[in-house]
């Protein structure tokens, strides 16, 4: 089972990045977690690192997490 404040967390870096007014689209289907947000490479800092050591990946589309 997937460990809570890993998803949130990521969740939370993600929705830092959506712009004032829009809405960003998550789901759940199967065995991951999925959720809109930008491209690695227009995260800033040390994001992109922390979502990948939460478990959470690119997959060109949108980021998921593995439960």
């Amino acid at each position: 089972m997937a460990d809570q404040q890993k998803i949130a967390r990521g969740l939370q870096i993600l929705n830092g990045y959506k712009p004032d007014g829009e809405t960003w689209d998550c789901d759940a289907q199967h065995d991951e977690i999925c959720a809109q947000g930008p491209y690695p490479d227009a995260l800033g800092g040390d994001d992109a690192a922390e979502l990948e050591k939460l478990g959470w990946s690119w997959t060109g589309e949108y980021w998921r997490r593995f439960t």
